[in-house]
């Protein structure tokens, strides 16, 4: 939970940054952020993979942990939380 916490506080924060510089939230406007802010697109892009849960993030251990003990309690269940994930 304190991983989740401060991933979405952090990417809630980018956005809000994003919103405060340009003042709209389409997405037609934010082409080529990455040649303009390449820093702030790679920071985004880490966060977000955090945020989804790929292997070599904290948003992965705690999926894993989540998991572990799903199947712990019953099997079942952590089948139907592993087909969620995917």
């Amino acid at each position: 939970m304190i991983s989740h916490g401060f991933i979405s506080g952090a990417l809630f924060l980018m956005i809000g940054v994003l919103y405060d510089r340009y003042h709209t939230r389409t997405f037609k406007y934010f082409r080529g952020l990455a040649l303009v802010y390449p820093m702030f697109t790679t920071i985004f892009l880490i966060l977000t993979l955090g945020n989804i849960g790929v292997p070599g993030t904290s948003g992965f251990l705690s999926e894993l942990l989540t998991l572990i003990g799903s199947f712990q309690y019953n099997p079942f269940v952590g089948v139907l939380s592993s087909l969620t994930i995917i």
